[in-house]
C-alpha cells in the first residue's frame, strides 16, 4: 500500500508534495517482513521511489496508509 504513494513522474521527492507538503523524501518502513530473513522488513524510499529491504534494527520513518 505504501508504494501506491510513489509519484514516478517526479524526479524527487517521489511523493505528492501537494498531498504531503512537508514529507521528507526518506525511507519509510512497511509492515511487510522480508520472507527469508525474519529480522528484516521491506520499506520504500521516496528519494528515488523504490522499495527494498533492511534490518528491522535500522531507524526509519513510518507513514500510516490503508486501502
Amino acid at each position: 500500500e505504501l508504494e501506491t504513494l510513489v509519484d514516478f513522474r517526479s524526479s524527487g521527492p517521489t511523493i505528492d508534495t501537494t498531498a504531503f507538503p512537508n514529507a521528507p523524501d526518506d525511507y519509510y518502513w512497511t509492515s511487510t517482513q522480508y520472507l527469508t530473513v525474519t529480522d528484516w522488513a521491506w520499506g520504500v524510499t521516496f528519494t528515488f521511489g523504490v522499495s527494498h529491504n533492511s534490518p528491522k534494527s535500522d531507524t526509519y520513518t513510518v507513514r500510516c496508509v490503508h486501502n
